[in-house]
């Protein structure tokens, strides 16, 4: 019986999936992990790969990268057949590591985002760990600390240029992103692919309609909507401004530049306003309150 062929593209984003085929574990010590992120770290280095996330465990693998230079397949071929090699030296076992064949998604660049949360929530998800900065074998600290996590092979400025300030800030919108959904299922499938387009993100919508949020904010304030718009600097003013392009930034991931387009500002303005936001939420004052409620 003939394989059905795997739908990847060179140069476009794909969310690979891999398992162990029966009792015998991916990982068993730290050095496994180390190990395989090393092979990782050379596919990145000869351009084979671009690696924008990833989570180890020893039941599963995510991976969320581009090809280059070589196929998915080959590169993940080259990436797995060298641990399994190593592994079942390692444990002086034989026969196959992984289960099959990877799976692997071909994903539209505008799901990108939501799979790297998805990758990174996983261990959170399945119970491991409260936060996704406390599991070790993922790529989230890579995006909050790059320099403690030393994963430089890491794309992680097409992520983190979707969020607003500063790179600090952009760090810390972030991790909120990410956090934001801990509590949901962890449903893969509905994450919009080239083969299931239709699908949608459980819950929320992650682009909210900026209008809708407009309406939903100016209704939380007791305004009318046309007062976001304003260029008053009364406070009542600013802090509608500040909130609605912060809910629209961190809960929604809407794009600096579209805010400021929807609100006829510059992005400078919005940038400022949206870090001030941040700013104020950290400080769990009302402002926090009104931004999880909104």
């Amino acid at each position: 019986m003939s394989r059905t062929a795997r739908l990847t593209r060179i140069g476009e984003p794909h969310w690979v999936f891999a398992r162990p085929s029966g009792v015998a574990d991916l990982f068993y010590l730290d050095q496994d992990y180390y190990s395989y992120l090393d092979t990782l770290e050379e596919l990145a280095r000869s351009r084979a790969v671009e690696v924008l996330a990833y989570c180890l465990h020893p039941t599963q693998i995510r991976l969320l990268m581009i090809p280059g230079q070589l196929s998915l397949s080959r590169a993940i071929q080259r990436l797995h057949t060298r641990h399994a090699l190593r592994m079942n030296q390692h444990q002086k076992r034989f026969g196959p590591l992984f289960q099959n064949r990877f799976e692997s998604r071909l994903l539209h660049s505008s799901s990108v985002l939501e799979a790297v949360r998805n990758t990174h929530l996983w261990p959170v998800r399945q119970g491991f760990v409260r936060r996704a900065e406390n599991y070790a074998w993922s790529s989230h600290s890579a995006y909050l600390n790059p320099r403690e996590a030393n994963m430089s092979f890491l794309s992680t400025q097409p992520i983190l240029s979707l969020f607003a300030g500063s790179e600090t800030s952009s760090r810390r919108a972030f991790d909120r992103y990410v956090e934001s959904a801990s509590l949901e299922a962890d449903d893969v499938l509905s994450i919009p692919s080239q083969l299931n387009p239709t699908a949608q993100p459980i819950k929320h919508p992650k682009k909210a309609n900026l209008k809708f949020l407009d309406q939903r904010v100016a209704l939380f304030l007791g305004i009318e909507t046309k007062l976001i718009h304003t260029s008053s600097r009364r406070q009542d003013r600013v802090l509608a401004r500040r909130l609605f392009a912060t809910v629209a930034s961190l809960k929604f991931a809407h794009p600096i530049r579209e805010i400021a387009a929807y609100l006829k500002r510059d992005k400078a303005q919005i940038s400022r306003l949206v870090s001030q936001g941040m700013d104020l939420i950290d400080q769990e004052g009302p402002f926090k309150i009104f931004f999880d409620s909104v």
